[in-house]
């Protein structure tokens, strides 16, 4: 079969993370152009990081939903591995408050509303296996959350999403992941549920309304505020972050209390027309050394960057598993009375020390 070669022009750089760079770029291939985002790994990032981009490009091809960006298998791009995504024009909703300060309680509503309706369409969606996905984002925060010139909210990088239905995509990682403050605080004892995206996305409303946290903003506190408004969506993201998972409403309870939220304030702006006179219509861009190069590769397959990740790590533990032997100790991951993981369970480092991940509805 013909696997022909795509070129991508780097036009400039979307955004940075931990392990690489998110580029906007030009993909030219057998005579199609099209503007594409590309999430490009740093050359010496270990194997466990290729992993978690395969699981993100397979986590995203199984998700289906207007507010989710589409994504491709890993791709080899002269000697980089990268994916390919959907370029959808906005800001994120940090660049958002950073221009233009608290939202209008209409418009922060929108927004979560629509986040809150695309996790849980997604995760109620059915599988390949005809079971629900069950996907599990765990690190919503505003820069994972985009707003378009036409009023659209997009969902972003699923790294650290996982799929209750597919026990590889829940690898032990350093820590729990996520990202600060925007962590539920039963996660730090490895209860994975929905619960957990209901308290991040609470901590995003109450910023998107007062601020970031940390900054100079007035009282989160819902009964120290006059305007009825504010006061409401203040209130709901006080019930979305109770400290007790049971408390909090699900994602469905939370889209549906926006809507009705958003119907009770009156004179409250649609926002695709807030959208329409404060989002920029160009992208904007930083430059780093590889903007105007162009990286050749091809159309890679995820049976092709999955046999790559596999080989390098059968290498590694058959490295390791030798020099135990030498040693006299038990090779990694063999022991000698192995106990029996519930098939419920999986196991979740947190920060402090290693504990199962039990996730919930």
């Amino acid at each position: 079969m013909r696997n022909p070669q795509r070129r991508y022009q780097i036009l400039g750089v979307i955004g940075e993370g931990g392990h690489g760079k998110v580029y906007l770029a030009r993909l030219e291939a057998e005579g199609v152009q099209k503007n594409i985002a590309l999430k490009l790994l740093r050359p010496d990032e270990p194997d466990e990081v290729l992993r978690q981009l395969q699981d993100e490009a397979r986590i995203l091809s199984l998700l289906q939903d207007r507010a989710i960006i589409r994504g491709e298998p890993p791709v080899q791009l002269e000697g980089r591995w990268a994916m390919v995504m959907e370029h959808v024009q906005g800001l994120s909703l940090r660049r958002l408050l950073e221009q233009h300060g608290p939202l209008p309680p209409a418009i922060a509503l929108q927004i979560v509303g629509e986040v809150a309706r695309a996790l849980h369409t997604v995760h109620i969606q059915p599988g390949p296996d005809g079971l629900p996905i069950g996907v599990l984002h765990r690190d919503l925060k505003p820069s994972n959350i985009q707003l378009t010139p036409a009023g659209e909210t997009k969902l972003l990088d699923f790294g650290a999403a996982w799929i209750r239905s597919d026990r590889q995509s829940a690898r032990p990682r350093e820590g729990v992941v996520g990202t600060g403050a925007y962590i539920a605080p039963e996660r730090f004892d490895g209860i994975e549920s929905t619960a957990g995206d209901v308290y991040s996305l609470g901590v995003v409303l109450e910023e998107l309304l007062l601020g970031p946290r940390g900054g100079a903003r007035g009282p989160s506190n819902p009964e120290a505020i006059d305007a009825p408004d504010l006061k409401a969506a203040l209130q709901l993201a006080q019930q979305m972050t109770e400290r007790s998972p049971d408390a909090r409403p699900s994602l469905f309870e939370v889209q549906k209390r926006c809507e009705l939220e958003i119907e009770l304030i009156e004179g409250g702006t649609i926002l695709s027309d807030w959208a329409a006179q404060h989002m920029p219509r160009q992208p904007e861009l930083a430059f780093d050394e590889l903007t105007g190069t162009i990286l050749l590769g091809t159309a890679a397959t995820a049976a092709g960057a999955a046999t790559a990740a596999t080989a390098a790590t059968a290498a590694t533990a058959a490295t390791a598993a030798t020099a135990a032997t030498a040693a006299g100790a038990d090779p990694p991951g063999v022991s000698a009375q192995p106990e029996p993981i519930p098939e419920d369970q999986a196991e979740l480092p947190t920060m402090a020390q290693p504990t199962s991940a039990t996730p919930q509805p």
